[in-house]
């Protein structure tokens, strides 16, 4: 049951990073035929592929951390015995859970304050695009502890995280 959901999980979300990948290459591409073809620049073009480039920058980071994909130096880690890198690996995955505690914290203030201005071409809420932030991180909470608490759900490239 709970694998079942932790799967639809996932899977929304890399679908939802695929619909914003198609976003962001179908925005720039229509700009770059209005502007350079058509000789009429789209003004929205730009700030859709930037926002949804946004969103699938923060969604696509708990995906990163399931699949072991983010960048880490870890020949010191992986040189010390076994006890001592589980140690070292847990600190490190308390010290990211920690982080992104905070960036959900004031994610969520910063989304607040600013969600009253308006974006320049679109006219939407600037909350909009400031909204993948705090819930771009309270997924890859979602992920970490994850990776922490059940190793078994994630992916086997993901081991160098697993304890």
């Amino acid at each position: 049951m709970i694998k079942a959901i932790d799967n639809q999980i996932t899977r929304v979300t890399a679908l939802l990073v695929i619909i914003g990948m198609c976003i962001t290459v179908g925005s720039v591409v229509l700009g770059v035929i209005f502007r350079y073809f058509l000789r009429d620049a789209l003004v929205w073009s730009e700030e859709v592929a930037r926002y949804a480039m946004i969103w699938v920058s923060m969604l696509g980071g708990g995906i990163a951390f399931r699949l072991g994909a983010h960048v880490a130096v870890d020949f010191l880690v992986n040189a010390l015995p076994d006890g001592a890198r589980r140690v070292i690996i847990f600190a490190g995955q308390l010290g990211m859970l920690v982080f992104l505690v905070v960036v959900v914290w004031y994610g969520i203030d910063v989304t607040q304050q600013v969600s009253g201005q308006r974006t320049a071409a679109l006219r939407i809420s600037i909350a909009w695009a400031y909204s993948a932030v705090p819930i771009g991180a309270a997924l890859m909470i979602y992920h970490l502890i994850a990776i922490m608490i059940a190793p078994r759900l994630v992916s086997p490239s993901a081991s160098k995280y697993q304890r």
